[in-house]
């Protein structure tokens, strides 16, 4: 399979394109990596240095992409983050452009913009032109639970947006049902945590954002507050962290374990193992394989003492996953 891969990319650890290539070539896929930004390292540290790309320099990179013939031999354009909106264009022409070449090919839209404990980390205009534009355009959508409640809320502005309900699984099969209607046709819904409440705010730009040691190991949940009281969306006891894929099959869930570990790019790996699984094994395979190798990962990160995720040590967890979390079919 050959993968158009447009995301931010770091010289020093994972994160973005410096997270996704190398599980997917791990897996015996062929990688285009187009990136977005290019930094020394990850924002989580507090400090970082590189450059933003011009929207006009990434969609150069792609139009090169293009000339050597490579559109019409796209199986997959994966998108995450893109920085700025005219970047987000840049992403959506590059998907019509491969998807007119090949219809087969597939758009795969991680929707990177926030997380629980961070509120929104990019520009402020950048979240609803995702939910406007780019969530009608994928045929794959990958959001945390934090973006989810955003999306399929009532959009605008991320400081006065109504959020979806996605305290409870019927609230968060509601909302993927909404963004299914809108135009994917499957839906991922990643870190659903029974140990915190999914409260979208303002961040980045528009707020306290991205700042500080956001990554890391940590001793309590997820390194957050729990401003919630009693059992989280998954009715646990926050033992455990889930995911959740919607298509018009059915809903289906998996959960893992939680760990002691904030994971820069660990979301980044998420999005590429699950759309590169199903394309080739179907819905319940790519969550039970993506769940597997993810949770590998991670462990081998805690295992080895890491700060960043340990892609290279824990790799025949991607190349041969265990498949040791069982999924459930919800509907």
């Amino acid at each position: 399979m050959r993968i158009l891969s447009i995301q931010s990319s770091v010289a020093y650890g994972y994160a973005g394109n410096s997270a996704a290539t190398f599980p997917l070539q791990r897996l015996g896929h062929e990688v285009w990596p187009v990136n977005t930004v290019h930094f020394s390292n990850h924002t989580g540290y507090g400090s970082f240095r590189g450059q933003v790309f011009a929207p006009s320099d990434v969609a150069d990179v792609v139009r090169g992409v293009g000339e050597r013939g490579a559109f019409a031999a796209t199986d997959v354009v994966l998108s995450g983050y893109l920085g700025s909106p005219g970047v987000a264009e840049v992403a959506l022409d590059a998907a019509a452009a491969v998807k007119a070449a090949n219809p087969s090919a597939v758009y795969c839209c991680d929707p990177v913009m926030g997380d629980v404990g961070k509120g929104m980390f990019v520009s402020r205009d950048l979240p609803e032109l995702i939910r406007s534009r780019m969530l009608p355009a994928a045929d794959v959508l990958t959001p945390n639970a934090f973006e989810l409640a955003y999306l399929a809320g009532s959009g605008g502005d991320a400081a006065s947006a109504v959020p979806a309900d996605v305290g409870t699984l019927d609230g968060i099969l509601a909302a993927a049902d909404r963004l299914r209607a809108l135009g994917p046709s499957v839906v991922l819904v990643t870190s659903i945590d029974d140990a915190t409440s999914i409260h979208p705010v303002a961040g980045g730009s528009a707020g306290e954002g991205d700042t500080g040691k956001l990554f890391g190991r940590t001793d309590s949940r997820r390194g957050v507050p729990d401003t919630g009281s009693g059992a989280g969306p998954l009715g646990g006891d926050a033992a455990s962290i889930g995911m959740i894929a919607v298509d018009r099959s059915g809903a289906y869930l998996v959960r893992t374990p939680r760990l002691p570990l904030l994971a820069n790019g660990a979301g980044d790996v998420t999005s590429a193992l699950f759309v590169a699984h199903l394309k080739t094994a179907g819905i319940e395979a790519a969550l039970a394989r993506t769940a597997s190798s993810v949770y590998g990962i991670l462990a081998e990160t805690i295992r080895l003492d890491r700060v960043e995720i340990a892609l290279i040590a824990a790799q025949d967890a991607i190349a041969h996953p265990a498949c040791e979390f069982p999924v459930t079919r919800l509907r």
